[in-house]
């Protein structure tokens, strides 16, 4: 009996808006903001990441707030199959940069506080994806999308 290997391409896609009363030129640079995670799933239980480093421009210390436009969007799925995914949002400017893994069903409840009056801030956004540790998942590409919305 061989093991079942998988190979998956990995894409998500963050749509970042600056929302509020911006004191001066403000927003997100170079957006929309995309995630691909260049290693294939091989094995069962393997987890692969990557990473995307997105500009904030800001003149103030402000908030960004991570959602969804649907319910599950935040999950990497191809054709209804799922692998478990976690996020991390660091960067030296966050008062508090996650310093682990985030489950995705909480990191789309997390708002992540900005210090200082920029004028950039360098915010990573890294992606986890996992599949089932009692089977290799079916090969394809798994996509998922977030929204961070910066607020002032």
């Amino acid at each position: 009996m061989g093991t079942n290997l998988m190979r998956a391409a990995v894409v998500v896609s963050a749509i970042c808006w600056a929302a509020g009363v911006a004191q001066g030129d403000a927003g997100w640079v170079g957006q929309p903001y995309s995630v691909s995670i260049p290693t294939h799933i091989n094995s069962i239980n393997q987890a692969v990441s990557a990473s995307t480093d997105i500009t904030l421009h800001h003149d103030d210390a402000c908030d960004i707030a991570v959602s969804v436009a649907l319910a599950g969007d935040e999950v990497l799925t191809s054709s209804g199959r799922t692998l478990t995914t976690a996020y991390m949002l660091t960067g030296t400017d966050l008062s508090i940069p996650d310093g682990a893994w985030v489950a995705s069903a909480t990191f789309i409840t997390k708002t992540y506080h900005v210090l200082g009056t920029g004028p950039n801030s360098t915010i990573t956004l890294s992606v986890q994806a996992t599949p089932p540790s009692n089977q290799a998942p079916d090969a394809g590409t798994y996509t998922g999308s977030i929204t961070l919305t910066a607020s002032w």
